[in-house]
């Protein structure tokens, strides 16, 4: 049994659900995990983990500020110890624009330095009904745009759950490889 941390940046909450869906993983295969924010992380929650999976939003092309001031604050861990990045964007959603979240993955990597054994793009969601007026017509003419719904009386969730857990337990067995006998 591992001691996971889960760390999440999220802005609307689809990226918590993703953490969340991953810790759930992780408890079932038997492991300890703690999931927390982003903004919430203390020195106390990185002392003694075995393994750290981040998951992270990207607004406009960036993941949050603090998403990268952990990084770099934790990198001497996240390069110690199996870790692993799951980065959520509309582009991920859309298979002719996935290229471009690969490219947001790849440059907040190359920012931070780190170099997690695993990383992948997964798709968020498009949550219309807790939008102002202005946010959901931008959010509209971006969803059109990447091909995705229009359709504001409702929300609309992308994410490839079935990605997500092959994601999740290609890591925990990383982390069960490299754990002590």
């Amino acid at each position: 049994m591992a001691r996971i941390l889960v760390v999440y940046g999220t802005m609307e909450g689809q990226t918590r659900k993703v953490a969340e869906f991953a810790a759930d993983l992780a408890r079932v295969e038997g492991h300890d995990v703690e999931v927390i924010a982003v903004e919430a992380v203390t020195p106390t929650h990185t002392r003694y983990v075995d393994a750290v999976l981040l998951a992270a939003s990207i607004h406009v092309g960036r993941h949050k500020p603090a998403v990268h001031a952990f990084v770099r604050q934790a990198l001497p861990l996240l390069s110690a110890t199996p870790s692993a990045f799951l980065s959520v964007s509309l582009s991920a959603a859309d298979e002719r624009r996935s290229g471009d979240a690969r490219g947001y993955l790849d440059a907040f990597l190359a920012d931070t330095e780190w170099r997690p054994e695993l990383r992948e793009v997964v798709g968020g969601a498009l949550r219309y009904t807790e939008y102002g007026m202005l946010k959901r017509l931008m959010m509209k003419h971006i969803a059109r745009s990447h091909g995705l719904s229009g359709d504001t009386s409702r929300d609309h969730e992308l994410t490839d759950w079935e990605r997500v857990r092959a994601f999740t337990l290609r890591f925990l067995a990383g982390v069960s490889a490299s754990a002590p006998v």
